[in-house]
């Protein structure tokens, strides 16, 4: 049964969730190295397939033998951002892509299944995927980023911070040192998440956000970076 098929048969039941799927290298089999070996560590970590057969099918190498297990469950609007792209179909999804992190926002975390892994909080995770309690960075940082097409023609910068103190931060979006967007913030306690306009005449294309932190109180100052890429302002016809 295909993705979109799946999505419209829970569709009637709005209270119905579906499962997503994952890979564990820590199953079990005998004789297997997956335990140890990093390309399956990673995949275990990132990937959230939209079937069991899916999993079974996206390993990392040939000969792993990662068990297929089932990672969580979602709701089908959720289900169908991360796998059904307005009909089309995909078979996995990396928890690193700023889309993802996007649909995943204010869903209920999607754990992994590795023995030695920390829970997943997809609203807060850091580098890795890894949960974050909040406010427990000693050193003030960016915990996720990633830019949203709201509207034709309106598009908005999220960025969610992370600190253990109060903090002065100073968000730019740059291109070859041309500054597209540009907002400060006199305090930021703890994790939060703000919302940024980008102007209309910022063109689609790679950009650099650079968050730029000062602690008044202990006198330090330090600098957070991350690439992202600013969409079209339209969204391409299909």
């Amino acid at each position: 049964m295909g993705t979109a098929t799946l999505v419209r048969a829970h569709a009637a039941r709005a209270s119905s969730e579906i499962s997503v799927w994952g890979l564990d290298p820590d199953g079990g089999h005998e004789a297997c190295d997956c335990t140890a070996c990093g390309a399956c560590r990673a995949h275990a970590l990132n990937k959230i397939f939209a079937s069991a057969a899916d999993a079974d099918a996206g390993r990392a190498h040939p000969y792993c033998k990662c068990t297929v297990a089932e990672l969580s469950s979602v709701k089908p609007h959720v289900y169908s951002a991360l796998f059904g792209d307005g009909g089309r179909e995909r078979r996995s999804v990396d928890r690193r892509w700023q889309w993802v992190q996007a649909a995943l926002a204010a869903a209920a975390p999607i754990p992994t299944r590795m023995a030695d892994a920390p829970s997943v909080d997809n609203r807060a995770n850091d580098r890795n995927g890894a949960r974050v309690p909040l406010g427990t960075a000693a050193t003030p940082t960016i915990r996720a980023a990633w830019i949203r097409r709201i509207a034709p023609r309106r598009r908005e910068l999220f960025v969610q911070l992370d600190t253990a103190s109060v903090v002065e931060a100073e968000i730019r979006l740059t291109r070859y040192r041309t500054t597209l967007v540009r907002r400060h913030v006199p305090k930021v306690n703890g994790r939060q998440i703000l919302r940024i306009p980008i102007p209309v005449k910022v063109t689609r294309g790679p950009a650099q956000l650079e968050v730029w932190f000062r602690d008044a109180t202990a006198g330090r100052k330090n600098t957070a970076r991350r690439l992202l890429s600013v969409p079209a302002k339209q969204a391409p016809e299909r």
